[in-house]
Formats: structure tokens, C-alpha cells, sequence
């Protein structure tokens, strides 16, 4: 692991996005390095996926830095897919997700994320079904995946099966989506399907720069290396972390810092980590079983894993 540094646990300056100082450091650390070298497009990619919902023309910029010396890096082609689909440009969207499949073709997300795209962006709901199936049959505890599966047996007119996907207590979402089944599914659907929007700057920010304190401050009294505390912060760019934050922003900084220890395989419980955040473990339990189902975690988990 990096060494500790000493004002990791400090909150971020004033007027300063919680991604932009880890940002600034990963861009210093890609200058001592060789152009090129594994290390480098390591953290090119980093980069992207780090920026990737707050500025997405940066992070393409940096995943194709990335995928010009490692062509067949998929998560960097994952990264430029996203970035491009927020931009609004759908088909090199569709182009690097298909890069993404074919050079990590177990990979049930990219899957996923390629269907959805095609099913929603790019009005082809018979192309994005295969793709969409394959996803739902690999991951059938995540919901969202289902759901997107559903909205795509709708547009193609199977309507039964789409109703059988969401069976069992509904979020608002699923319900949303089951009484648009339900009217035959003739108008576009009008839930929370659609692609992500590119961030509301205002509120957004606040909510994110208040949990990004409160678990820097929790962290500080874990057994954690300066890059596992800074790991914790990816978790805010997540939409089920933001819905969560709505809920209490305690309740979510525990679970996310345990979400942490979670993936790092770090032995400690959730009491004790409830502990360093002042909450309930209750509380931090319920927070972390919605972030562990929506987000589909494993311990070791690549998405959330610190920089070495």
C-alpha cells in the first residue's frame, strides 16, 4: 500500500468538488511516471473513472489516453462508453461498450450497460434484449438490471414476462414500470430508466462535499491506508448512494465505510465501524445491504479496489 499521508482526512477546500483534489493528485502522479508504462495507464484510467459523472470530456480525454497504449484495457473502454453516453454521443457510447464485451466478455455489466443503452438511447429494444438477458440470468439479485430487462420485454411486446421480472415487493421505480406494463406499454415509459443525466450542480455537490466530511472524519479513526479512505469516495458517484444520502448522511458515511472494509477483506465488523461514525449498527446494516444488493458487491471487488 502508499503511504500514509497526512492530510488525507481533511475536507476538501472551500468551493471545491470532493473529486477534484483526488483528481489533482493522480495528475501529479501520472507526470513521474513513464508515458505508456503500465503504472501510467493505470492511472489514466483512474482518472476517467474517477471524473467520469462530474466531467465526462475529461474523463473521455483520459480513458483514451488509457486505450492508445492498452487496447484491450476494458475497463478504460467502459469508462469512455459512459463519458460518451453522457455527453449524448450514443452510438461511440455503444461502439466502446461493445470494445469493453469483447475484451472482457464474462463481464455481465458491460452486457448490461450496452443493452440498456441500446434499449433506452438508441431505440432498439430487439437488439438490446440478448444482451439484457444475458445480464438479468448472471445477475438476478440486482434489481436495476432486471428492471432494465423488463422495460425492454415491454417495447418488444412480452409483456407477461416483463410483469414476471418484477414480481415481489416493488421499489417506486419498479411499480412505475409494472403500471406502464400493465397499460400495454404503447408511450415511452416516463420512469427513472433513462440514461444519466449529466449532474444538478447545486444540491448534488452539497449533499456529496457533507457525506465526503463525514467520512473522512469517521475513517481517520480506522485502521485504513490513505488510499482505502480515498477508495470510500467512489462510492458518492453512485446514483443508489445518492438516493441513500436523502435517507440520513451518517447512515450512508458508515455504510460506505464499511462497504470499504467490505471489499479491502479488512477484519473488522460493523459494529465497530458503526462505532467510528457514531451511528447505529443497525442503521449502518440497512444502509449496507442496499449498497451491497444494488451495487452487486464482492469482496476484492475491482470497481472499489484502493490504489496501490
Amino acid at each position: 500500500m502508499g503511504n500514509e499521508s497526512t492530510t488525507s482526512s481533511e475536507p476538501p477546500k472551500a468551493g471545491r468538488l470532493p473529486f477534484e483534489s483526488e483528481a489533482a493528485r493522480i495528475e501529479m502522479m501520472v507526470k513521474t511516471v513513464r508515458e505508456g508504462s503500465q503504472e501510467w495507464t493505470a492511472l489514466q484510467r483512474k482518472l476517467a473513472e474517477l471524473t467520469v459523472e462530474e466531467d465526462p470530456w475529461r474523463a473521455s480525454l483520459a480513458a483514451k489516453k488509457a486505450i492508445a497504449y492498452s487496447e484491450t484495457d476494458d475497463r478504460a473502454w467502459a469508462v469512455l462508453a459512459l463519458a460518451q453516453a453522457l455527453l449524448g454521443q450514443h452510438r461511440f457510447a455503444a461502439h466502446a461498450y461493445r470494445e469493453a464485451l469483447r475484451h472482457a466478455p464474462e463481464n455481465p455489466w458491460y452486457a448490461h450497460n450496452l443493452g440498456h443503452l441500446l434499449d433506452v438511447a438508441m431505440d432498439a429494444p430487439g437488439e438490446a434484449l440478448p444482451l439484457l438477458a444475458r445480464a438479468a440470468n448472471e445477475l438476478p439479485t440486482v434489481r436495476s438490471v432486471r428492471a432494465s430487462y423488463a422495460h425492454a420485454l415491454g417495447r418488444t411486446g412480452n409483456l407477461a414476462a416483463a410483469r414476471k421480472l418484477l414480481a415481489g415487493k416493488k421499489t417506486i421505480e419498479e411499480r412505475a414500470l409494472l403500471a406502464w406494463l400493465e397499460s400495454g406499454a404503447e408511450d415511452a415509459f416516463r420512469g427513472r430508466l433513462p440514461l444519466p443525466s449529466p449532474p444538478r450542480p447545486s444540491t448534488r455537490h452539497a449533499t456529496v462535499r457533507s457525506v465526503a466530511r463525514i467520512l473522512r472524519r469517521g475513517l481517520a479513526s480506522l485502521p485504513l491506508t490513505a488510499p482505502q479512505r480515498r477508495t470510500a469516495l467512489l462510492f458518492l458517484r453512485e446514483p443508489v448512494a445518492q438516493a441513500l444520502a436523502e435517507e440520513g448522511e451518517l447512515s450512508l458515511a458508515a455504510a460506505i465505510g464499511y462497504a470499504v472494509v467490505f471489499v479491502e477483506k479488512i477484519p473488522l465488523s460493523q459494529r465497530e465501524v458503526a462505532a467510528s461514525f457514531r451511528v447505529s449498527s443497525t442503521h449502518l446494516r440497512n444502509r449496507f445491504r442496499v449498497l451491497q444488493r444494488e451495487l452487486d458487491l464482492q469482496p476484492g471487488d475491482a470497481r472499489f479496489s484502493a490504489i496501490q
